[in-house]
Order: structure tokens, then C-alpha cells, then sequence
């Protein structure tokens, strides 16, 4: 069960409720929430599920109020991903990340989620129009105690720094769009089965360029933006193939009739075969 925190603009005060402050982002975006045991939770606090197609997130939700964030979040979601078979690692936070853990991140395909990226989840919750109706028939959420459900605040929650109160206050600045959610990322096994062939066919596509990664945790991973655009070229090489097909089956039909046609100018009665005649 996942319990939900009650308010938006109420700022939590330590990790364990800032774990359910995310938790609560997760459920009004619709997806499905699940919390790892306090102890031995192998990296990750949270795991979240897309409803539609089951992709998995194991969700490091980190409360922290120094200047950033280092790697060790980024190397323990990494960790967690085996244990809970999940497709993807996140590390959200109310902070900010460092240079090393955002190129350890992007090592690895794991989605950074800064105190930006946060309120921008909340303005899109906030803005999602089936996100009460979906966590009304979500079997993992505990609504007990509350009867209506939260919105998000119609204002960006701006959370203080260290050197500012610890209170949290509503920022001035509303959000002009929502962000574009993380482009989704695909495994070897996923793109086996999206494209109905073998490992040993990706792998020949990977020797032509096909843009896949090897992890450190040993997973193959593809961005969707990159599987698009090999998709793309491989249609553009089936359309080449099949028109390169039909050139060479006209001119062969070309060349046929040809023959066929001196053939029976031979053989008809004025032609070369009855000369002797």
C-alpha cells in the first residue's frame, strides 16, 4: 500500500515523507505505486508501473538539502534494477545532481529528476484529467482518511535552500507547459518482441549501427527516439529494395517481350525462317 501524502504545498520533512510526497506525483499521473520494505529495499524506495504497458521504474526518491546530489543514489538505483526486474531506474529529488552523477546517469540510462523536474510532475498531475478517477480504482493506494483527493498546487511548489527557511512556499513563477515526460527507453527483450525476430537479428542490426547500449549491469538499452529513427531507416531500405525489385522485374519483362517478339517475326510466315521456302 502506498499512502498518500495529503497536501502539495506541504513540505516534507524528512525522507520517509518526501518518499510518499513522490509517491503521490506517481499516482496522480495515473501510473501504479508500490513502496519497497523501509529496510533492505536493494536501492529503491519506490516502484512504479505504467498501467498500459507494464514498464517498470524503480524510483530512488532522495530528500537532500545540500548543494547536490553525488553518485551514490544514481550507482544504488543501477544496483536495484535486477533485483526488482525493472525496465528503468529514476532518481528524483528535491535537490540538484552533480556532474558526476548526471554522467553516470547517462552511462547507465538512468532519468534524473531535479527540484524543476519535480514541480513540472506536479503541474502535469495537477493537470491530468483522469488522475482522480484512475487512483479512485487503484487497488494500491490507501485512501483511508481522506475524502476528497489532493490537486496539485495551481502554482509551482518552490522548495527553499538550506541558507532559506526550511518552510516551503509557493513560487511566483506559474509553469507556462507542462515538460515533455523522459523519452522511454527499450530493452533487448522488448525490441525482440516489438519487432517479432530473434537476438541474434539485433545483434546484426547492431553491427550495421543500430544505436543500442550495453549497460554496467550487462542490459542492452535503446532510447525510443533513437529506435524510431532506425525503424525509420529501415522502412526507408524496404521501400528502396521494393522499388529497386520492381525496376529489375519490368526491364526483365521489357526484355522478355522483346524476345518474344523477334521470336515470332522469325517464325511468322514473311519472316527470316520461311525464306527458303
Amino acid at each position: 500500500m502506498v499512502e498518500r501524502w495529503p497536501d502539495y504545498a506541504r513540505f516534507p520533512a524528512s525522507g520517509t515523507d518526501f518518499e510518499r510526497y513522490v509517491a503521490t506525483v506517481f499516482l496522480d499521473l495515473g501510473y501504479q505505486v508500490q513502496a519497497t520494505p523501509a529496510t533492505n529495499d536493494y536501492g529503491a524506495d519506490l516502484i512504479v508501473e505504467e498501467p498500459l504497458n507494464g514498464r517498470r521504474i524503480a524510483v530512488q526518491a532522495k530528500f537532500y538539502n545540500h548543494a547536490s546530489l553525488g553518485n551514490t543514489p544514481v550507482q544504488e538505483v543501477i544496483g536495484s534494477l535486477s533485483h526488482w526486474n525493472a525496465d528503468e531506474g529514476w532518481v528524483v529529488t528535491n535537490g540538484r545532481f552533480s556532474k558526476n552523477a548526471k554522467t553516470l546517469a547517462e552511462e547507465n540510462g538512468v532519468t534524473l529528476i531535479d527540484n524543476d523536474g519535480l514541480n513540472r510532475l506536479i503541474s502535469q498531475a495537477r493537470e491530468n484529467p483522469i488522475a482522480n478517477a484512475a487512483l479512485r480504482n487503484n487497488p494500491l493506494c490507501d485512501l483511508s482518511g481522506f475524502d476528497t483527493f489532493v490537486e496539485a498546487p495551481t502554482q509551482a511548489v518552490h522548495y527553499k535552500t538550506p541558507n532559506e527557511s526550511t518552510q516551503a512556499s509557493v513560487s511566483q513563477t506559474r509553469f507556462e507547459a507542462p515538460a515533455p515526460a523522459p523519452p522511454r527507453t527499450y530493452n533487448m527483450q522488448e525490441v525482440m518482441i516489438r519487432w517479432d525476430c530473434t537476438r541474434g537479428h539485433i545483434n546484426k542490426e547492431i553491427a550495421r549501427g543500430l544505436p543500442m547500449r550495453k549497460l554496467s549491469n550487462g542490459r542492452w538499452s535503446i532510447n525510443e527516439n533513437d529506435l524510431l529513427g532506425w525503424e525509420r531507416l529501415l522502412a526507408e531500405e524496404r521501400k528502396r529494395e521494393a522499388r529497386n525489385s520492381l525496376i529489375t522485374t519490368i526491364v526483365g519483362v521489357i526484355a522478355l517481350l522483346a524476345c518474344l517478339g523477334a521470336l515470332l517475326a522469325l517464325v511468322s510466315p514473311g519472316g527470316l525462317g520461311f525464306a527458303g521456302l
